[in-house]
């Protein structure tokens, strides 16, 4: 199954865009990404679902590199899904009571809940690469 968008403003993430501009997506990864006219003949396909997105922004999702998402009153199906209809397609949460950013990755990668894609940060984890440690396990500088 693919899900075509055309007749949109195409935000490449990297300071261009396309307007009238189209994407497709194919297992959940973008197959194709260009005008509209050259991605059109694809809506003939019979496993395409053609979306007009009417002049509509579609643009990469988006990374919040610090979450608290078990804080408060946690309620794991809600504050993932939350986030994710924001926008917001990855997080690195920044810690939590209990490790219960943790257990949200987890239920996340194993499709028990809706959510971003979640990579918690807890105390000795190593350091992403690209960075080093300045002191304790998880502080890390870029």
């Amino acid at each position: 199954m693919a899900t075509l968008f055309l007749n949109g403003t195409v935000i490449d993430g990297n300071g261009g865009l396309t307007e009238r501009g189209g994407v497709l997506v194919q297992g959940g990864k973008v197959a194709a990404v260009g005008p509209s006219v050259a991605l059109e003949p694809r809506r003939r396909d019979t496993d395409t679902i053609m979306m007009d997105l009417a002049g509509r922004a579609l643009m990469p999702g988006l990374m919040d590199t610090h979450a608290h998402l078990a804080a408060g009153d946690f309620v794991p199906h809600r504050e993932g899904e939350r986030t994710l209809m924001a926008g917001i397609t990855t997080i690195r949460a920044a810690g939590s009571r209990g490790f219960l950013d943790v257990d949200l990755g987890d239920a996340i990668d194993q499709g028990v809940i809706v959510g971003p894609g979640c990579s918690p940060v807890a105390a000795g984890s190593p350091p992403p690469a690209g960075t080093t440690t300045t002191g304790a396990p998880w502080t890390w500088t870029v």
